[in-house]
């Protein structure tokens, strides 16, 4: 429910209130302003309260902002987490069975590209990417981390399918493990 009240500086304030809970205040030079802001929050608020906990398990960081970002859910009492590349490459590693050693830097390789993403919000495209600009790249010749040089070799294909090999491992694993 919304309240508008004009301020003493001829501003409009609209206060955002639900069951008698403080959600969300805005200021707008005219009325109609924030009449219509009140409007679409209630509209989405109402959209909010109506998911089901399948529909949001299924909600992607775009469609929270969509819907008035995550501080709305939240004083809405509706908590959401969204499990970061990063957690999930670390917790992956744990469990990896340390059979091949190029393991580590293929999945830091992903990291550095992928770091705090939400998984949900990685798209084929953004892998597909990634995967173009690895493979676009020189090869490194060398005795280890800061003895390395770039050579004049692009990498194989082999060396691209390696590597995109290692985030299709990681992607099973959180389906596997964690069902997403």
């Amino acid at each position: 429910m919304a309240t508008i009240r004009k301020n003493s500086n001829g501003k409009y304030r609209a206060d955002i209130r639900k069951n008698y809970t403080f959600i969300q205040a805005k200021t707008f030079l005219t009325k109609k302003q924030a009449e219509l802001w009140a409007s679409e929050m209630d509209v989405n608020i109402e959209a909010i309260l109506a998911l089901t906990p399948s529909k949001l398990k299924n909600l992607t960081p775009e469609i929270v902002y969509e819907m008035g970002g995550l501080d709305l859910f939240q004083k809405l009492g509706i908590e959401l987490e969204f499990l970061t590349f990063k957690d999930l490459a670390n917790e992956y590693m744990t469990q990896w069975s340390k059979k091949d050693p190029n393991q580590i830097p293929r999945t830091s390789y992903w990291l550095k590209i992928f770091g705090n993403q939400p998984i949900k919000a990685i798209s084929t495209s953004d892998i597909r990417k990634a995967l173009d600009h690895y493979a676009k790249g020189k090869c490194l010749k060398g005795d280890g981390s800061g003895k390395s040089r770039e050579t004049n070799k692009t990498r194989s294909s082999n060396t691209v399918l390696r590597l995109k090999a290692v985030l299709s491992s990681i992607f099973k694993y959180a389906i596997r493990r964690i069902g997403i």
